[in-house]
């Protein structure tokens, strides 16, 4: 694996990834958090068809998962047929879009990043693992739909940490790899940006015990980003 650049103060450093014609960001964590929001709905469904209530502790675990790995992780079948799992993880969906979505806020400078980027002209685009219709719901919530030329989810695609949806991404694009930076905050977003050969920044939102060794470039600003690239 390429993991291999120096960690940096971005506030200080000299602009590390010339030629950037392509900024992709993660969803949740990112854009927006939506953890609390996810296990709402999550809670209300097997609630309602279980009677059980999800461990948050195990949910945690399945953060940056689909939601049908979500779906699977937290039903805890050995063997769950198609159809069960596909049935709720379209109750969960819907459930966030009709619960969750009206909820939803930016994070801190979120906002202020993507205009200015729109602004210097990069591409812009949405990569997640949540499904795609959702994930448009979401943004325009946000109110940044018409900054964004696509949003790539899980529509048949194998989720992060397989490269797939940044392969699609960079071919929709048009742009190479070494043209494209993506911003996430988990070690699947940092595999499967690895694995696509395209740049990453680590949006360091929290601690995670997986990123703790992470030598690479990492910001707790989102604005730093902007130092950044170019």
């Amino acid at each position: 694996m390429r993991i291999s650049i120096q960690t940096v103060d971005a506030r200080w450093c000299p602009r590390m990834f010339p030629n950037i014609s392509l900024v992709l960001f993660d969803m949740d964590g990112v854009l927006t958090d939506s953890i609390d929001l996810w296990f709402g709905a999550v809670t209300t469904v097997f609630v309602d068809y279980f009677n059980i209530n999800p461990p948050r502790e195990k949910f945690n675990k399945l953060l940056h998962k689909s939601t049908r790995e979500m779906v699977e992780g937290i039903a805890g079948l050995s063997t769950p047929s198609p159809e069960l799992v596909h049935k709720l993880t379209s109750m969960v969906d819907t459930c966030f879009e009709k619960e969750m979505i009206p909820k939803l806020k930016p994070i801190a400078n979120a906002e202020k990043l993507v205009k200015e980027l729109f602004t210097r002209n990069y591409k812009l685009g949405v990569v997640t693992n949540g499904s795609e219709i959702t994930s448009k719901k979401m943004i325009k919530q946000l109110g940044l739909l018409n900054y964004f030329e696509y949003i790539f989810g899980t529509n048949g695609e194998k989720p992060k940490p397989e490269p797939d949806l940044f392969l699609k991404a960079l071919k929709r694009f048009d742009v190479l790899a070494n043209e494209c930076v993506y911003i996430g905050d988990s070690y699947t977003d940092l595999l499967a940006s690895d694995k696509a050969g395209i740049h990453f920044i680590y949006y360091q939102n929290r601690e995670i015990p997986e990123m703790a060794k992470y030598t690479g470039v990492k910001v707790k600003n989102l604005l730093d980003i902007l130092s950044i690239i170019k």
